[in-house]
C-alpha cells in the first residue's frame, strides 16, 4: 500500500547548515527599500534623488562682519568727502549792463585811468586846495590821470548817452581812525609820475570819450539794479537807468587732483533783462563776498553806446540773483559738494577702475572656482 507524503517538516533557520542563505541574520541598520545587502532598488533611488535638500541656517555672525564692515567703510568715506577743503566753482559772466558796483580788494589791479576826465565832485588835490588861485586847481579837466582807490573803497561805474562817469567813496576809517584816502597819479610832459591825496570822501568824474576805456573789476562786485515797481519817467520821457540788459553764465569747477578744469553744467544760464547780480546781499557792507576779476568796456557808437560789456571771473559757492519785479529778494546759484564730486575727471576714473576691477575680480574667482563649495 502506498503511504501519502503528508507536509515536511518545516525546517528551523537556526539549524541551517552555516554558509547557506537562510543562515544570515537580517541587517537592521540598512536603509528603509534595502534588500539584505543593503542594495537599494531603482525606485528608491529616484525618491532619494527628488526629496527636497534640508535648508541649512544662516551664518549670522558672517553675516553681522558683512554688514558692519560695510557700513564703516561707507561712514569713512562720507565723512573724508564731507571733510574735503572747499572748492569753489568758478563762474564766467559776460554781461551787458548800465551800472556796475564793487568793493575794492586789490588796489594793485583797481587803478582806473581816466584818460581826459572832468571832475564832477572832489577830485581835487589837497596841496592844490591850499592854493586855491593856482591855475591848475581851477581846471575842471583832468589829463593823462590814474585813479588809485584804497581797498575797501567803492566804486561805481555808470554810463548814459555814451558818457561814463566814475565814482569813488574812500572807506572809513580803521578802528585806529586812520584814513586811506584815493590817490591820483598825474604824469607830466616828461613822463614823470606825481601822486597826490585827494580831499573829501566822494569824488565823480566824467568821461565823454570812453574809446579804449578799460574799467577794472577787482573785488566784490554787482551788477545792474533789479527793475522793480515801474518808475514813473521824467518829463524828458527817459527810461528807468543802471539796467543790467542781458547776461550769460558758465559754471565750471576744478578736479581734486589734476586741478583742471571742467564744466558743472555744460549749457549757459541766462541771465534776463532786469535782474541784479551781487556776490553777497549787500557788497558795500562788512561782508561784501567773493570777489570778482575782469573789465567793464563802454561799448562803442556803432554798438549803441548803452552799456558797459562785461567781462569777469569769480569763485564762489553763492551767487545772488535778484529777479525782475521781485526787489529784494534774491536767490542764489548754488553748487552742491557731491554735485561737483560726480562731475569731476579724476573721481570718475577711480570709480571706473574700481568697476572694472570689481567685475574682473568676480570673472577671473568663479572661472577658478574660488566661490564655488566643496
Amino acid at each position: 500500500m502506498t503511504e501519502r507524503a503528508g507536509p515536511g517538516p518545516v525546517q528551523d533557520p537556526a539549524a541551517a547548515p552555516p554558509g547557506s542563505p537562510a543562515a544570515a541574520p537580517p541587517d537592521l541598520d540598512a536603509p528603509v527599500g534595502a534588500d539584505a545587502a543593503g542594495r537599494r532598488g531603482p525606485t528608491d533611488e529616484v525618491a532619494a534623488r527628488s526629496a527636497p535638500a534640508q535648508p541649512t541656517s544662516p551664518d549670522w555672525v558672517s553675516l553681522g562682519l558683512f554688514l558692519g564692515i560695510s557700513a564703516a567703510i561707507t561712514a569713512a568715506t562720507v565723512v573724508y568727502v564731507w571733510r574735503l577743503p572747499p572748492n569753489p566753482p568758478l563762474i564766467v559772466a559776460e554781461l551787458r549792463s548800465e551800472y556796475v558796483i564793487q568793493q575794492v580788494r586789490r588796489p594793485v589791479l583797481g587803478r582806473i585811468p581816466l584818460a581826459v576826465a572832468t571832475r564832477v565832485v572832489g577830485g581835487v588835490c589837497e596841496d592844490e586846495d591850499e592854493n586855491k588861485d593856482s591855475e591848475k586847481s581851477r581846471l575842471p579837466e583832468v589829463q593823462g590821470a590814474v585813479l588809485l582807490p584804497a581797498e575797501k573803497a567803492i566804486v561805481r561805474y555808470r554810463i548814459r548817452d555814451g558818457a561814463v562817469s566814475v565814482e569813488v567813496e574812500e572807506p572809513p576809517p580803521d578802528s585806529a581812525g586812520k584814513r586811506s584816502p584815493t590817490l591820483l597819479r598825474m604824469t607830466d610832459p616828461l613822463g614823470e609820475e606825481t601822486d597826490c591825496v585827494l580831499e573829501g570822501s566822494r569824488h565823480v568824474f566824467r568821461i565823454e570819450n570812453p574809446r579804449d576805456l578799460l574799467l577794472p573789476i577787482a573785488g566784490p562786485a554787482e551788477i545792474g539794479i533789479e527793475f522793480g515797481a515801474p518808475v514813473a519817467s521824467g518829463t524828458a520821457g527817459r527810461r528807468v537807468p543802471n539796467l543790467l540788459l542781458e547776461g550769460r553764465l558758465q559754471i565750471y569747477a576744478k578736479s581734486r587732483w589734476s586741478r583742471a578744469l571742467y564744466p558743472v553744467i555744460t549749457d549757459e544760464l541766462i541771465v534776463p533783462a532786469g535782474s541784479r547780480l551781487a556776490s553777497s546781499r549787500d557788497v558795500t557792507g562788512p561782508a561784501p563776498g567773493d570777489p570778482w576779476y575782469g573789465v567793464a568796456i563802454p561799448e562803442e557808437e556803432e554798438e549803441g553806446g548803452r552799456a558797459f560789456r562785461i567781462s569777469a571771473t569769480t569763485e564762489s559757492s553763492r551767487l545772488h540773483f535778484f529777479r525782475p519785479g521781485r526787489t529784494g529778494e534774491s536767490e542764489t546759484f548754488s553748487l552742491g559738494l557731491f554735485t561737483r564730486i560726480l562731475g569731476d575727471p579724476s573721481i570718475a576714473i577711480l570709480s571706473f577702475l574700481f568697476v572694472t576691477f570689481f567685475a574682473v575680480s568676480q570673472v577671473v574667482a568663479s572661472a577658478i572656482g574660488l566661490w564655488r563649495r566643496s
